[in-house]
């Protein structure tokens, strides 16, 4: 930035004592809270402000209670998250095997199997998601939202269902090719596949979906395939 005075960073590696850490006597009053309720105060008089969750190469990260807790408590603040790790920033465009890793994990995390120094904090955090939205809830809530930042079309199919828990029936908008249905879960690769292949003809296809879904990322891909093809 032109005034690096000007940044701001809360790392809880270095604000909090890692081997006694005090978090208060509920998690609302944790330090991690805190700093998310302050930075959320922040984001709404300043956009250049949110959160940046740090991904190792096992993406441990997920199978911790506070973290996946804290993720969810960026969803419910409304606070802008970002996703990193040493090969740089973990986005929908990002081709690696760790994003890979990290939305096979994704798919099956678990917020009651997650790991947790003090059995005190987890017993604290459970209980209090079973006394509010539920655990089926926050499920749903984390799964899309991590999701949504890691592949457009994956998230469709990794929820639960936030009333009965049951896993959410995989649908899309209707995305027709001489009126035989393309759309499903799949890659974007078998997606433009399904939309530019011989089966497709000359027809035009309606892309229809909410904002931030990923439609100008596949319509850039599809004028990519394109131009290859000349």
């Amino acid at each position: 930035p032109e005034d690096p005075g000007s940044v701001r960073l809360w790392i809880c590696t270095c604000a909090n004592v890692q081997h006694c850490v005090d978090l208060g006597s509920s998690w609302e009053t944790s330090p991690f809270n805190l700093a998310l309720e302050h930075v959320a105060e922040q984001s709404k008089v300043r956009e250049d402000v949110g959160v940046v969750m740090a991904i190792d190469q096992k993406a441990s990260t997920l199978t911790r209670i506070w973290c996946v807790f804290e993720t969810y408590r960026c969803k419910v603040l409304q606070l802008k998250m970002k996703l990193y790790s040493s090969e740089g920033k973990l986005n929908r465009m990002t081709d690696s095997q760790l994003k890979a890793k990290l939305i096979e994990l994704v798919k099956v995390a678990d917020i009651e199997e997650a790991a947790a120094t003090s059995a005190q904090d987890k017993r604290m955090i459970l209980q209090t998601i079973r006394e509010t939205v539920g655990v089926s809830a926050v499920h749903a809530s984390l799964k899309l939202q991590l999701m949504d930042m890691l592949s457009f079309i994956g998230s469709l199919a990794v929820s639960k269902d936030p009333l009965t828990g049951g896993k959410l029936k995989e649908v899309a908008p209707a995305l027709k090719a001489r009126g035989k249905d393309i759309w499903g879960v799949t890659s974007t690769e078998q997606l433009i596949k399904g939309l530019l292949g011989e089966e497709a003809g000359k027809r035009a296809a309606v892309v229809v979906a909410p904002a931030g879904s990923g439609k100008t990322v596949l319509a850039k891909r599809i004028g990519a395939e394109l131009e290859d093809r000349g």
